[in-house]
């Protein structure tokens, strides 16, 4: 029974927006068969199994196991959710304003086009935050943790949304996160592996690649221009640059 146990629960690692709604279970009892029938639910998946000899269902339940991802629902090593599935997690964090620790809304954004950020972040991540005194002084964040920024024009209007998940075993070089990019109604511009995304966020991997709020970190205009080229920096971002030198990352 412990060895079908853990067959089912591998079977499950995955998110909830991926498994299928039954899914037949490996090495079943000699003679049978076992199947599963799933359910996704906000913290993982819920499973209801039963075997089968013959043409004979057994009285008895297989097996019947709730699996609570207690960190993330997207804890299955390697294995990211869907774009999707991880704008839905996005959404619940805006829907709750899950401000990341030492964020405000409405902070300065860097671009012309984005002239006003808002950093949000998950229990996970926001847990990590506190325990290390600040994100400049996080080391490594934790499996599940997910941070997000949206981005606004001076009109206030939200212009895109990027995204960083930490999944154990995704992207073992850049420190195991998928990084996402969306526009305002969740359609995807980049999504994994993205290299442009990594090689700027690679300046702070002293703290897990995760860039503190401005005025508390900003970037070194040869950088930013580096990375945006045919873009312009935000008059407010650039006033920041002058009264705060000793926060431009080195």
């Amino acid at each position: 029974m412990k060895q079908r146990l853990a067959e089912m629960l591998r079977a499950v690692s995955m998110p909830g927006d991926v498994l299928p709604e039954r899914a037949r279970v490996p090495s079943a009892p000699a003679g049978g068969v076992a199947t599963v029938a799933s359910a996704a639910t906000p913290r993982g998946v819920s499973l209801q199994g039963r075997a089968r000899r013959g043409d004979r269902w057994s009285m008895r339940p297989f097996i019947v196991a709730a699996v609570l991802l207690s960190a993330s629902p997207w804890s299955s090593a390697a294995q990211a959710p869907t774009p999707a599935g991880l704008w839905q997690q996005i959404q619940a964090l805006q829907a709750s304003h899950a401000l990341m620790r030492g964020s405000r809304a409405g902070q300065p954004g860097s671009r012309e086009v984005d002239v006003y950020t808002t950093d949000l972040a998950n229990a996970a991540a926001n847990d990590a935050i506190a325990a290390a005194g600040g994100i400049l002084n996080v080391k490594r964040y934790p499996d599940g943790a997910l941070v997000v920024k949206e981005n606004e024009n001076a009109d206030r209007k939200l212009t895109g949304i990027t995204a960083m998940l930490k999944l154990s075993g995704y992207d073992k070089a850049d420190r195991d996160w998928v990084m996402a990019a969306y526009k305002p109604d969740g359609q995807v511009v980049s999504y994994g592996k993205v290299q442009s995304c990594i090689a700027c966020h690679l300046m702070v991997t002293q703290q897990d690649l995760v860039f503190a709020p401005p005025p508390e970190q900003l970037l070194p205009v040869s950088v930013w221009k580096a990375f945006f080229p045919k873009q312009a920096m935000s008059a407010q971002y650039v006033k920041l640059l002058e009264q705060h030198p000793e926060a431009v990352v080195k």
